[in-house]
């Protein structure tokens, strides 16, 4: 049975044996191909909701103790005590959640945590490509 194709969110003129070559293709691209595909074409590729699972697992692998590492949240300017303390990754499922929302204290923007993730680590290119398509395509849709 053939998955629908994640891409063809909009009706296409392009039917027959090469759109379902191409959305075979397409959907055996993992979420980081897509979003590395997405600099490259005018249109999103990955949904608002990708992005952010993308934006969870990075966080989790770069921050592994948590939103207290490095005191990121706090540089970020969220406020740390609305996350309740546990296990790195719970933390980060709920503080993004809570940013996501618009409550995760003072000041603090997704840009502004993007910023302050890349102070830390200012070389690692899927960071990189986060915040670029987050500033190039999701905010645009917000």
């Amino acid at each position: 049975m053939t998955q629908p194709c994640r891409y063809a969110s909009k009706p296409s003129p392009c039917t027959g044996r090469l759109m379902a070559a191409g959305c075979q293709l397409w959907n055996k691209l993992d979420l980081w191909d897509r979003l590395y595909f997405g600099i490259l074409t005018s249109e999103p590729v990955v949904s608002e909701d990708e992005w952010w699972e993308a934006f969870q697992q990075l966080s989790i692998k770069l921050y592994q103790y948590g939103v207290r590492h490095n005191e990121i949240w706090n540089e970020a300017d969220g406020d740390g005590s609305r996350i309740k303390q546990g296990a790195g990754r719970d933390e980060w499922i709920e503080a993004l959640d809570l940013l996501r929302k618009g409550g995760a204290g003072g000041t603090m923007t997704v840009e502004g945590l993007l910023h302050q993730m890349r102070n830390d680590f200012y070389y690692n290119s899927e960071l990189e490509l986060l915040e670029n398509v987050y500033l190039s395509k999701i905010k645009r849709r917000w």
